[in-house]
């Protein structure tokens, strides 16, 4: 148990570097080099984007109804980062 929570907090650091990596230079690519984005690239970026949110709205009901399992639980630490990746997609379009 001890790793498995270890291995959430480094994933939930990995995910708010991407963040700021994308923040810092999806919009410089959109807005300097418009043409290397593919309408396909941009919308695998949408679905990702909406997986991240999905995956955001969607633990901490699981971890309320499925209060037994320790698998669920820990998984509520990761809301921050995962939300966090799922806007600096959407904010670097706007």
């Amino acid at each position: 148990m001890k790793t498995y929570i270890r291995s959430i907090q480094l994933f939930q650091k990995f995910s708010l570097g991407i963040s700021v990596l994308t923040m810092m230079i999806l919009p410089f690519i959109i807005v300097f080099y418009p043409d290397s984005l593919s309408e396909q690239t941009t919308l695998r970026l949408y679905d990702f984007s909406h997986l991240a949110m999905f995956f955001v709205m969607i633990i901490r009901p699981l971890a309320d109804i499925f209060t037994t399992s320790t698998k669920i639980r820990p998984l509520v630490i990761l809301r921050k980062g995962v939300g966090v990746f799922s806007a600096s997609i959407v904010v670097s379009f706007i």
